[in-house]
């Protein structure tokens, strides 16, 4: 936000209100009337060839003097005009950059322009883009601006570019890609299933509203079936679990997990799906459900060295381990699980490792977990997964750390949308601060009566301890 308005406070405030649409970072900033009332005249009075290159640049966002010279030309402009002289009130140009004097007026640029100038800009870029292995994102993005109705071709660029994307700008930008790539496939199963990776990818980001709505999009094109039906089912038991009701989440997993077993080719999603319904089970209150759990890890083979196989025999080590018998894991299996790279799951495996009595290890792979996830920009994961490490502060005795922490989570957890994960938070603030020796009557009485509201039975004892 401060790169694009140039660190404007009326600018920052106005955009404030104008939406809660993320917008893609190197986008132009949408302005409200007043402001693009107040720099598009500037550029209005310049003639059609001039404002046509400048809605280019506006565009293009990248400043390559390359780029922008093999767009114009594909569009039949000049580049060379920009360093003329007749624009130099707006723009900044030399042989290394093409940049606006202050951002807002490439906002002011890009929004002022027809949509059919604003499509040519991208396609051209577009093109210019062609044979830049670097630019593949930036390509697709230009791409999908350019589309004037369904495109295949152009949907998928942007999907392939949501796995680079998530790497280096975050699953919300991820999430923004695949939503674009859905609303330009042609077909309704293709359509579905990109939403439906659009969800997985916001609920990563922590936007829970929009992950649901995604869900709701998908479910409306027709009743999903197969593999995709069990998707939208697993992410709707981990909105469940983050702010809705635990009970619900072990529904949804117990309904589809049995399909998931069954299928050819679905281990690894049944693997998953037997994770989410084991933790599902403990914060609903649900113990009983870890007998179900037991009997189904026991159908799939399990004596592979693959990931899946692993955390079949974790699953099975602690349901012996609930069950009253000796169960633990070889140095092996352990050794798979630390590898283990995004922060919910690995969190999860952190739970059951713990339930193992493998306590240290539990703490590192929690520990892990978080810096995963700060380092994804998950917020909305970063949340959930920062409940397991201000347990283990508290219990060390590092109480100022831990109440860091669950402050941190519980900011976090209201802002994306996660009152039950907020809850949690709040329950463990107010046992930090009992230990700390203040006055938490009321903090622990508000809690409780979200956790009964909210039927979240592995908080109350927090609040009543």
């Amino acid at each position: 936000l401060l790169e694009a308005t140039g660190g404007n406070p009326l600018a920052l405030c106005e955009f404030a209100a104008l939406t809660r649409q993320p917008v893609r970072r190197g986008a132009p900033l949408p302005l409200t009337d007043r402001l693009q009332r107040a720099f598009a005249e500037q550029v209005r009075r310049h003639p059609l060839h001039m404002r046509q290159l400048l809605v280019l640049v506006a565009a293009d966002g990248s400043g390559r003097p390359e780029t922008l010279h093999r767009a114009a030309a594909a569009l039949g402009l000049d580049a060379a005009a920009l360093d003329g002289g007749a624009l130099d009130e707006l723009v900044l140009s030399d042989a290394a950059r093409v940049a606006f004097r202050h951002p807002l007026i490439r906002s002011a640029v890009y929004h002022d322009a027809r949509p059919s100038d604003r499509r040519a800009a991208h396609r051209a870029l577009g093109a210019a883009m062609a044979d830049e292995p670097a630019e593949l994102e930036r390509r697709a993005w230009h791409l999908a601006h350019a589309a004037e109705g369904a495109d295949e071709r152009v949907a998928g660029e942007l999907e392939r570019s949501a796995a680079r994307t998530m790497r280096h700008a975050g699953p919300a930008a991820a999430g923004a890609a695949l939503g674009q790539a859905a609303e330009l496939s042609p077909s309704q199963d293709q359509r579905a299933r990109r939403w439906v990776a659009a969800a997985a990818a916001w609920l990563d980001a922590g936007v829970v509203g929009r992950a649901a709505e995604l869900l709701d999009r998908a479910e409306a094109i027709d009743p999903p079936t197969g593999s995709l039906w069990r998707d939208i089912a697993e992410l709707r038991a981990q909105i469940e679990l983050r702010a809705g009701t635990p009970a619900v989440a072990v529904a949804l997993v117990q309904a589809v997990l049995p399909d998931a077993v069954a299928a050819v080719g679905e281990r690894a999603r049944a693997v998953k799906l037997l994770m989410l319904l084991g933790e599902a089970a403990i914060l609903a209150g649900a113990p009983h459900v870890w007998a179900d759990v037991a009997k189904v890890v026991e159908l799939p083979p399990a004596h592979g060295s693959d990931l899946d196989d692993t955390l079949l025999r974790l699953q099975s080590a602690l349901g012996h381990a609930l069950a009253g018998a000796d169960a633990g894991l070889a140095a092996d299996d352990l050794a798979v699980l630390e590898r283990i790279s995004q922060p919910v799951m690995l969190a999860r495996v952190a739970g059951m490792i713990w339930g193992l009595g493998q306590y240290s290890l539990a703490q590192r792979l929690r520990a892990k977990a978080v810096r995963l996830a700060r380092d994804q920009g998950a917020a909305g994961s970063l949340a959930w997964v920062l409940l397991s490490v201000v347990s283990d502060n508290a219990a060390a005795g590092r109480l100022r750390t831990a109440e860091a922490e669950a402050d941190e989570g519980h900011r976090l957890a209201v802002e994306t949308g996660q009152p039950n994960t907020a809850c949690r938070h709040q329950s463990l603030l107010a046992v930090i601060a009992a230990h700390r020796g203040r006055q938490v009557t009321e903090l622990a009485e508000e809690a409780l009566a979200a956790a009964t509201t909210r039927e979240l039975p592995d908080v109350a004892p927090w609040s009543r301890h």
